[in-house]
């Protein structure tokens, strides 16, 4: 499955881009093996390619580059939603919806909310929620007003269920719609709870 990056934070964004450097070159690589010696349709590929978008998120930094003569802002977080993008395609072609592509879709999700793009986080994650195997359904839209809600499927209390529905209370509060902030966050207590029920 995919496993977060987790790498040591440098100082300084030279210090972060050259402590960086090297996953994402390692990163790179094992996306060619991958899709040299196992196909461009296998799983690992989009797997190899949502890890290489970790470890752009991780690094975070926007360096100018010469393309032509214009000088142009290259952001990592840009470049970790184009792989993120192609990993689901990926994925999608490969396994179709799952846990895997469950946790690239809240990814996603996560990206678009740090950078305030709230409808496209919330698109983002009711994805994520259904590839786990939660069933979403908008049962009110107005213009000041939108309710997710959560039906029974599957995957609905999935682990990373939690983390999902977090994302989408959090993207609610900040839209200063508390009502259905607190129903999204009681679904996180619901999901723990149900996780912990079972582990006991």
């Amino acid at each position: 499955g995919l496993v977060q990056v987790q790498m040591g934070h440098a100082s300084s964004s030279d210090g972060r881009r050259a402590l960086y450097g090297d996953g994402i070159r390692d990163m790179r690589t094992a996306v060619h093996i991958y899709r040299d010696s196992l196909g461009k349709r296998h799983p690992s590929v989009g797997r190899a390619l949502a890890k290489l978008a970790q470890v752009y998120e991780k690094r975070n930094s926007t360096e100018t580059v010469d393309t032509n003569g214009v000088l142009v802002k290259q952001r990592d977080s840009d470049q970790a939603m184009a792989l993120y993008n192609y990993s689901v395609k990926k994925l999608r072609n490969s396994i179709g919806n799952g846990p895997e592509l469950g946790y690239v879709l809240k990814c996603i999700g996560d990206l678009h909310q740090r950078d305030r793009r709230y409808p496209q986080a919330m698109e983002a994650y009711s994805a994520a929620s259904a590839a786990f195997g939660g069933r979403n359904r908008q049962v009110r839209v107005s213009s000041s007003r939108t309710v997710m809600t959560n039906e029974e499927g599957d995957g609905c209390y999935h682990p990373e269920m939690g983390w999902v529905w977090f994302g989408i209370g959090q993207v609610l509060m900040k839209k200063r719609n508390w009502a259905d902030a607190q129903d999204a966050l009681e679904f996180v207590l619901i999901v723990i709870a149900e996780n912990k029920r079972k582990k006991d």
